[in-house]
């Protein structure tokens, strides 16, 4: 899944910030994102129990949350499997797909789930 990465418009077809990329997919997968931005799709996943902070608990389909990303303090990819986070990039300005150990870097705040993510597999087809 390619496309150009843009906040002012990220709701244009083929262009996506972080939380419009992390939506597009899980949309495709059968999940209503609860929130427009990172910030509240963390409030509410932490709200319904769906953060996490144990790695070991991690699926394709998760959201990986981490601080200090523009314009809001966070940034957040999708954990597509294999170790690898796929991200719309404010620097590389694209789609990219990103190792979860550099993704990862200090300031994690927490994985997320997608609350009604029907198999892994089911995001993995829209990828």
């Amino acid at each position: 899944m390619g496309g150009s990465y843009s906040q002012k418009r990220r709701y244009d077809k083929g262009y996506y910030d972080c939380s419009s990329f992390a939506a597009c997919l899980w949309k495709k997968a059968g999940y209503q994102p609860a929130g427009d931005t990172t910030v509240e799709i963390l409030r509410k996943a932490k709200e319904d129990g769906r953060a996490f902070t144990d790695r070991s608990q991690l699926l394709p389909g998760d959201a990986v949350v981490i601080k200090g990303g523009p314009p809001n303090g966070y940034h957040m990819g999708v954990y597509i499997g294999g170790g690898i986070v796929r991200q719309a990039s404010s620097s590389a300005r694209k789609v990219v797909d990103t190792p979860l150990g550099q993704f990862q870097r200090p300031g994690l705040v927490k994985y997320v789930r997608p609350k009604a993510l029907r198999t892994a597999h089911d995001v993995f087809e829209t990828l």
